[in-house]
């Protein structure tokens, strides 16, 4: 008797966990708040747009549909989250090492920021293509829990924008020095650094 009980008890619970395995996953998550899965596929536009997004598509068991950028907020896809921002774009004159992107509500243009870690610091990946290339570029973009804007963290070949973190991390003086020092090399080396060490700290 135990052992149909027990059966039973596998049978139901099989039965209420399979469709949450078979679920795909992949997913866009729409400004209306609702949750879509599917196959996803990004749509890329001519070779002589620099950005590089402009559609994407969602392939379901049903049918395949076209959604517009501004109808997204996050995209997850082959393990890799995504999160769509409406961005200005500002140089911090005088100081031109020291570039900002302003969250901007409705007004912005739109950037996909690839999410690379997230915490009290968040590390994104903003990727575009130059004109006429076929290949992506990308820079590093940190942003803090509290902030209203991204900070560019490196450019290009050079590595990390050292003068710009450090006014940026004015709230972490160990931070700062060891930037100075280069002892903090890569955008992942800053992220850690700051989430273990430094968001519990004062402004």
């Amino acid at each position: 008797m135990r052992l149909c009980k027990y059966i039973l008890a596998l049978i139901i619970l099989s039965s209420c966990c399979l469709p949450l395995l078979a679920q795909p996953a992949d997913y866009l998550v729409l400004t209306s708040g609702d949750t879509l899965y599917g196959q996803v596929q990004f749509l890329a536009p001519p070779a002589s747009d620099r950005v590089y997004l402009k559609k994407i598509s969602l392939i379901t068991s049903k049918q395949k549909t076209k959604f517009r950028l501004k109808e997204i907020s996050a995209i997850h896809s082959n393990s890799t989250t995504y999160r769509l921002f409406r961005l200005e774009n500002k140089v911090a004159l005088p100081n031109p090492f020291r570039e900002y992107f302003h969250l901007n509500g409705n007004e912005g243009q739109l950037y996909v920021l690839k999410l690379i870690q997230q915490g009290q610091l968040s590390h994104y990946e903003w990727q575009w293509k130059e004109q006429g290339e076929s290949t992506l570029t990308s820079t590093d973009l940190f942003i803090k829990s509290n902030d209203d804007y991204f900070i560019r963290a490196t450019q290009g070949l050079l590595g990390l924008k050292r003068k710009a973190l450090a006014d940026y991390f004015t709230d972490c003086p160990e931070l700062v020095r060891l930037l100075q020092e280069k002892q903090l090399n890569t955008p992942a080396q800053v992220v850690n650094f700051y989430n273990r060490q430094c968001s519990s700290l004062p402004n």
